[in-house]
């Protein structure tokens, strides 16, 4: 898995006025660490998702980790009511 994030020019400029966030996948957000890898704006392109996908593609333990991390998350969210849980996460994080 890996998160990408493109937007225009002006977004993004606004989007760092805002957020003063490392990450802003959902996944990371949650686990207060980067556990998936993120792209964001110029560095979208093939050669950084190519290189990403083959690392973690060739890395099994790299694959089983990221996975234990997600089971985590997917635990915290538990199974009804998963979004206002985790909007409540993330509220509790941004304090």
């Amino acid at each position: 898995m890996i998160i990408i994030y493109k937007v225009s020019f002006l977004t993004e400029i606004a989007a760092r006025m805002v957020l003063k966030r490392v990450v802003i996948g959902m996944p990371n957000i949650m686990a207060g660490k980067m556990i998936v890898p993120e792209l964001l704006q110029r560095r979208v392109n093939a050669d950084n998702l190519c290189r990403l996908s083959l690392e973690i593609l060739q890395n099994p333990d790299k694959i089983k980790e990221m996975r234990a991390n997600l089971r985590k998350i997917k635990e915290q969210l538990g199974s009804r009511g998963a979004a206002k849980r985790a909007a409540q996460i993330v509220l509790e994080i941004c304090k």
